[in-house]
């Protein structure tokens, strides 16, 4: 067993139906047209919905800076759609913990492709590129417990809920939102 997380930084992972890749500056428009101005899809996240596609390129810009670091793992979600591969969403691993063996699981997706097994898809596999790759001991999500699809998400890829947090966010429209803590321990991943 290793004695440190073997970091790789963000590597092109595939399944059945994705590729999980780095963004560019060039899925500006795909971002923007499938997620960033999904007022749906932001309703429970920190960040309002993009104003103009410039706002994308900015973050967008920011992102691919950050694949300088072997610790920064942010992937892009492609998927084939009408005969077209596109970008529809992303998910990333963020609060790394090199000391506790540690991250944090965050995802969005376009509302237009929900309930279709895609972030389950893909969240799986981030978790085997975490687990059996870079050696993370734990894998942690947080979500609003309004936004009840992404808690089904989590517990799909064996999640357990931890602990239930009330009025522990403040949402975007002055209410308090009550936050549901899941995680999953590499030996659950590796026994399911």
């Amino acid at each position: 067993m290793l004695n440190y997380l073997n970091h790789k930084g963000t590597v092109i992972l595939t399944t059945p139906r994705l590729i999980l890749r780095r963004f560019t500056v060039d899925d500006a428009q795909a971002m923007y047209n499938n997620w960033a101005t999904d007022e749906k899809v932001t309703r429970f996240l920190a960040w309002e919905i993009h104003e103009s596609i410039e706002k994308t390129r900015e973050i967008l810009t920011q992102w691919v800076d950050e694949y300088d670091s072997l610790e920064y793992y942010h992937w892009g979600i492609e998927y084939m759609h009408d005969g077209n591969i596109m970008i529809i969403g992303g998910i990333n691993l963020h609060g790394v913990s090199n000391k506790s063996w540690r991250a944090e699981l965050g995802y969005n997706i376009g509302s237009k492709w929900w309930n279709k097994g895609i972030m389950t898809e893909a969240a799986k596999a981030v978790l085997e590129f975490g687990f059996n790759e870079v050696g993370f001991n734990k894998i942690c999500a947080l979500h609003d417990t309004e936004n009840v699809g992404s808690g089904r998400v989590m517990q799909k890829i064996g999640m357990i809920r931890e602990g239930h947090f009330h009025k522990h966010s403040r949402r975007k429209d002055g209410s308090w939102g009550d936050i549901g803590f899941y995680s999953i321990l590499k030996e659950n991943w590796d026994n399911k």
